[in-house]
């Protein structure tokens, strides 16, 4: 059956098919209802309702089928079949916006989504097995990301950066030895081990500056966390408080800054210490003056009764100074030295001797060999 015009205006007509070959239905009426048509051609048509009489049949449309009622497909299997080798084969529109469009185009096959797909309940998308490329997102020949699903060596490739423009997070499985890697090959980079109770990070490589020389990366900030190291040029540095407490310079020495020392045992003055003494020839002083802290050893003589000797504040927790009274200018003579922690020491005669050490707070007495502490 072919129709070359389909008239619902003609209140005066019954229904029906006139002399002129049209079909003529009520106004209002608009419903068709086909055996088998294979060809309704010439213009565009709108129907309330379309129906076919006898299962297994179909319809062909060579323009435009505006729908608004339902299209139901349900009760047999059903197919559309478009045309081969257009750039416009089947599109779904509203107006002039596309929603999904159909391109047959010799060697150019593709569906294009012309808005954006929204899931607003659970869903899942079902790729290829065993596949090189069972699914890849791509601009052009720019392949952005491809799951492979071959056999044992399944993988997601991110074929460019990842960005967070926004705070983000990575949210990694619980309780687990290796819960995410960063490898290249077999080679492990970083693991993350989120096992209970014994959580860490590993590093699998070695821990360069940015450039290799001059950047200063760090681990838990000297400004921000508590605890931690960062990086120099050619020097490392131990931070707690955010303070930096220790530093290992290009020759290997370590530096102990602010004045600390190195303490065992218990923490708090009075207990354990390591001891520090410079490494310098003896200081030789005669009559009165300062006993000073860059060198460990001072031999002083005196030159005459009550020489007032002065000793600053110690460099270092564990500093150690030696002071020994080696020989006298005049008959009974004595020196008295003021320093922080004691009223005085007097040196009474010659070979007295003390050896101090320095506490962070006041120089104590090791060793008194005949001198009078007050």
């Amino acid at each position: 059956m072919k129709s070359k015009k389909i008239n619902p205006n003609n209140r005066n007509t019954v229904p029906g098919i006139g002399a002129d070959n049209n079909i003529y239905v009520k106004s209002g009426d608009f419903n068709l209802l086909w055996d088998d048509v294979a060809d309704i051609s010439d213009a565009s048509f709108t129907f309330d309702h379309i129906a076919e009489s006898t299962s297994g049949h179909g319809i062909t449309f060579d323009n435009t089928i505006n729908t608004p009622a339902t299209i139901n497909a349900a009760t047999q299997a059903s197919s559309i079949s478009i045309i081969d080798n257009s750039s416009t084969a089947l599109n779904i529109t509203e107006g002039a916006n596309s929603y999904l469009k159909f391109v047959t185009t010799n060697a150019g096959e593709k569906i294009q989504l012309g808005k954006d797909l929204d899931c607003p309940a659970m869903r899942k998308i079902t790729i290829l097995d065993n596949s090189n490329n069972a699914l890849e997102i791509m601009e052009g020949s720019n392949s952005y990301l491809n799951f492979v699903t071959n056999n044992a060596g399944e993988k997601v490739q991110l074929g460019k950066d990842l960005d967070f423009p926004n705070a983000s997070k990575i949210t990694m499985r619980d309780d687990t030895t290796d819960a995410l890697i960063i490898a290249e090959g077999t080679n492990a980079y970083i693991k993350f081990h989120t096992n209970n109770a014994s959580e860490y990070v590993q590093m699998g490589k070695t821990l360069v500056a940015l450039d290799g020389a001059a950047a200063t990366p760090s681990v838990c900030g000297t400004t921000t966390k508590g605890a931690g190291f960062h990086f120099g040029s050619n020097i490392v540095y131990i931070d707690t408080a955010g303070t930096e407490r220790v530093s290992i310079d290009a020759q290997g020495d370590i530096n102990i800054n602010d004045g600390r020392g190195i303490e065992g045992g218990t923490t708090g003055v009075g207990t354990y210490w390591a001891r520090f003494c410079p490494l310098a020839a003896q200081q030789a002083l005669s009559g009165p003056g300062a006993i000073t802290l860059t060198e460990y050893y001072t031999a002083w003589t005196s030159t005459g009764t009550g020489d007032a000797l002065t000793l600053a504040n110690g460099k270092v927790i564990g500093q150690v100074k030696k002071i020994r009274y080696v020989a006298e200018g005049a008959g009974a003579d004595t020196g008295v030295l003021t320093l922080t922690g004691y009223t005085s020491i007097t040196f009474n005669a010659v070979n007295d001797l003390v050896e101090l050490a320095w506490d962070g707070t006041n120089w104590r007495c090791l060793e008194n060999i005949g001198c009078t502490i007050v």
